[in-house]
């Protein structure tokens, strides 16, 4: 308002999530309960260990474009989308399971809007009697975020590595490594 006038102003307000990062867990198929509560644990660890909320941002890939048994998906992603299932990989106590990327949100990081992850079928028992299925999935969900798959090819990525080709690739963010 200035003297006798006004003028009115439309105005949008956007609600970011005040619990900063998540990841929104999608089980498509039979996945066991066992997967399903280790992939909920997986999840929140990630969730506990990286602070910032995402831009939402618009995922549209059609069936199979993101792996086999991975279905379409056309949506407005806010938070990290991961589509879990357990297929058969290559039998018993070798690749126990496979986890990374497949839609990069376009804004800088590029961080992934979503990922996949599957645990070999033949697996799922085994790495649960030994109790580390919430580690390798967790260690998959890494993948999925970026670790190890995005150092390659993302300026950003490639500047918090070494060795990148190498037999031993290492992290070298300094916050992340004083944290852990």
């Amino acid at each position: 308002t200035t003297g006798s006038g006004s003028v009115g102003i439309p105005v949008s307000v956007a609600r970011l999530q005040t619990a900063g990062f998540v990841i929104d867990l999608r089980f498509v198929g039979n996945v066991s309960q066992t997967v399903r509560n280790a992939a909920a644990q997986a999840a929140t660890r990630w969730e506990q260990t990286i602070s910032a909320p995402l831009i939402p941002y618009h995922v549209i890939v059609g069936a199979g474009e993101c792996g086999k048994g991975v279905p379409a998906v056309d949506t407005i992603e806010t938070n990290v989308m991961i589509i879990i299932q357990t297929d058969s990989i290559d039998g018993r106590a070798k690749t126990v399971g496979l986890g990374g990327p497949c839609v990069l949100r376009d804004n800088s990081p590029q961080l992934t809007a979503m990922g996949t992850l599957t645990i070999d079928t033949a697996d799922v028992a085994g790495l649960a009697q030994q109790g580390i299925l919430v580690a390798v999935i967790t260690h998959e969900m890494g993948h999925i975020l970026g670790i190890g798959t995005l150092w390659e090819g993302i300026p950003s990525y490639a500047s918090l590595a070494s060795g990148i080709g190498g037999a031993d690739p290492e992290f070298t963010g300094a916050a992340a490594r004083a944290a852990s």
